[in-house]
């Protein structure tokens, strides 16, 4: 979870500093109902090996 967490973060403050805006960083909580939502939408599931698939 942590390595999703701080690749997801890496990639908001990506996007922050090239629209010139303060980074918006998430929390653990935020990542799992994110998680949850595209699951329960069928766009992101767990592989064999227990990661994350988004496609």
């Amino acid at each position: 979870m942590d390595e999703y967490l701080a690749s997801w973060n890496e990639e908001l403050a990506q996007d922050a500093r090239r629209n010139h805006e303060e980074p918006d960083v998430m929390d653990s909580a935020e990542l799992i109902e994110i998680i949850h939502r595209n699951h329960f939408a069928g766009s992101v599931w767990l592989t064999g090996e227990l990661a994350l698939h988004w496609p």
